[in-house]
């Protein structure tokens, strides 16, 4: 899908989901990021970018892809 990062930042292999008409269409994963047909690991803040997800490819005008990163942190005393 063709996008423009607009807020904050992606990263390749990031987690990722979908939305459609404010509907949460895939949850999933980021394969891979392009910026002018070279593979990229991250895209900043108002820069466009190609990006594919995992396992889907039916991508229509106005869909939001947001990215996170879940991080596991392990409970000390």
């Amino acid at each position: 899908a063709g996008s423009k990062v607009v807020n904050g930042e992606i990263k390749n292999k990031s987690k990722a989901r979908l939305i459609r008409d404010g509907v949460v269409v895939y949850s999933g994963e980021i394969s891979s990021i392009f910026r002018e047909k070279n593979a990229v690991k991250e895209v900043k803040n108002g820069l466009e970018c190609g990006i594919s997800l995992k396992d889907f490819i039916d991508f229509k005008e106005k869909d939001i892809i947001e990215s996170y990163e879940a991080e596991k942190i392990e409970r000390s005393i």
